[in-house]
């Protein structure tokens, strides 16, 4: 079998992701009070989160994913600058939590907007970890309900999105690189004379790989036998003995084969640990861009925006904050002197 068979059955696998698509199904309206927001989000990183724990050994092997992924980024990794961008996107989200439930939700202001959208786009241009669309989708949903799902703003976080993508695809391409000559390596290995049998040719992925090793050989071994024979001579009354060597054969267990066939069941049992994490990462990787596709082509559609073509940025002054007793960046409806 190609291994492009089997990556191509991996990545196939890693985008059925229903139980993801059923967690932004019920995106509220922009016009939903506070109530209806909170645990909308809330259940989208609880529900992500609970997905992370079933897939929670993969995502430990791939711990060392921000050493690899330094390697095709220009810039070193800043985890410290990569908490805070974490730390106040969770800041703002705090602030959003402040608002009352009832509170009908209207719009950002512009130091909001520019703080939301600064921050996601840093997580998703340098965050390396695989598997963490939990907050970073919510965010996105966040960033998206905070702008009212403007058509151009929609754009904006489509573009971030892509630059994701993109990370991953190059991630994704270092996985396939890597997998393709184990698993050449490995099918050849299956073909040597110390294993029997194997579904190399049928699998659908490394992990299910099973083999039979070749049956114990003999060979056949030469060995002498001495005994001791009477020799009578007609004219001597004497009797005198000689000692006569026979040469036989008999089958005995080919050692030489057995030690061989052991190393060589040896060496493969040490490829399968690497190619297997390398398919598993290729897996992950394929199901965070199949999420990420979908999220920015389904829930982020131009033509699907609810967003009042009016702007929703304003700026309002010291005494409106005031007197309206306003938590920034986000702003309760006051009325119908904000756009709707």
């Amino acid at each position: 079998m190609d291994p492009g068979t089997v990556i191509a059955i991996v990545s196939a696998a890693a985008e059925a992701f229903d139980k993801v698509k059923k967690l932004f199904g019920s995106k509220p309206k922009i016009g939903d009070p506070i109530a209806e927001l909170k645990p909308y989000l809330n259940a989208i990183v609880q529900g992500m989160e609970t997905l992370r724990q079933q897939n929670i050994e993969i995502y430990e092997k791939l711990s060392k994913l921000p050493l690899i992924i330094e390697g095709i980024v220009a810039d070193q990794l800043d985890a410290k600058a990569l908490d805070k961008a974490y730390q106040d996107l969770e800041l703002l989200r705090t602030l959003f939590d402040q608002l009352g439930e009832e509170t009908k939700f209207d719009v950002v202001s512009s130091e909001g907007f520019l703080r939301l959208m600064e921050n996601l786009n840093h997580i998703f241009r340098n965050d390396p970890r695989v598997g963490s669309l939990g907050p970073l989708l919510m965010y996105m949903d966040f960033v998206d309900l905070a702008t009212k799902q403007q058509p151009d703003i929609r754009t904006a976080l489509k573009i971030i999105i892509k630059a994701r993508e993109d990370r991953l695809g190059a991630l994704k391409d270092i996985f396939i690189d890597q997998y393709k000559p184990s698993f050449i390596n490995i099918q050849a290995m299956l073909q040597t004379q110390f294993f029997a049998s194997s579904n190399i040719e049928t699998l659908g992925s490394i992990h299910e790989l099973k083999w039979v090793v070749a049956a114990d050989r003999t060979i056949v071994e030469t060995y002498y036998v001495s005994h001791r024979e009477e020799v009578v001579q007609e004219d001597c009354c004497r009797t005198r003995y000689v000692t006569v060597t026979e040469t036989r054969q008999r089958d005995v267990p080919d050692q030489a084969f057995a030690s061989a066939r052991a190393v060589a069941v040896g060496n493969l049992e040490k490829l399968l640990p690497a190619i297997s994490i390398t398919e598993d990462a290729i897996g992950a990787v394929q199901s965070d861009l199949a999420q990420l596709r979908w999220y920015s082509n389904q829930m982020l559609a131009s033509d699907k925006a609810l967003g009042h073509p009016a702007s929703f940025l304003f700026d309002p002054s010291d005494e409106e904050k005031l007197d309206k007793g306003m938590l920034l960046p986000f702003m309760p409806r006051a009325g119908n002197c904000y756009s709707h």
